[in-house]
């Protein structure tokens, strides 16, 4: 990240104790394809903004803190934009406005290279069309599960009833299905 960010706010005398976050919205356009090395090959994936793929939800965010956050590190916690608000409250040791639910999670810990409390779930809106996930699996709100895991691209859905005796995609589907019906969207 020592672009032109970080450049201009060292010229200004801004670099120390500063956090810097660095993040984009709602995955790459359509018109970009990107190159992905998988252990089958090379694959070209092509943009998903707008779409409720990962590749159009999924996108990086880049820290860099000076002094605390280690270089280098790339982290797999899940975490989505409502995670930033309490996250600057921590690292700034103030806390949110008193009677307001917050439904993000700090990632503070993460930021300073530590063992923090990791979310079991994000979930993502456009419109009417929702999606809720854990690390490895993802269920639509139009019911389709996938396996990220052993399916990134999100080519085969796991259909309710189909692959009924894959007790890992059952107890997945349930679990996130609890978690979106607690959902207000």
């Amino acid at each position: 990240m020592d672009g032109r960010l970080v450049a201009t706010v060292r010229r200004l005398g801004l670099e120390e104790n500063r956090l810097i976050l660095f993040t984009g919205d709602n995955g790459t356009p359509k018109q970009v394809t990107t190159r992905f090395s998988t252990p089958a090959g090379e694959r070209k994936v092509q943009g998903g903004k707008g779409q409720m793929t990962d590749t159009g939800s999924h996108v990086p965010l880049i820290a860099r803190w000076k002094g605390t956050t280690p270089t280098g590190r790339v982290s797999d916690q899940l975490i989505d934009f409502t995670d930033v608000l309490p996250t600057l409250a921590d690292v700034s040791n103030t806390k949110p406005p008193a009677g307001i639910t917050i439904d993000g999670h700090s990632f503070a810990a993460t930021l300073r290279g530590q063992k923090g409390e990791e979310r079991e779930w994000v979930h993502t809106q456009l419109g009417n069309r929702k999606w809720v996930r854990d690390k490895r699996w993802k269920l639509m709100g139009t019911g389709e599960l996938y396996d990220l895991a052993n399916d990134p691209w999100e080519e085969h859905p796991i259909r309710a009833g189909a692959g009924a005796g894959d007790d890992a995609a059952t107890a997945a589907r349930t679990r996130l299905a609890a978690v979106m019906a607690t959902l207000k969207v």
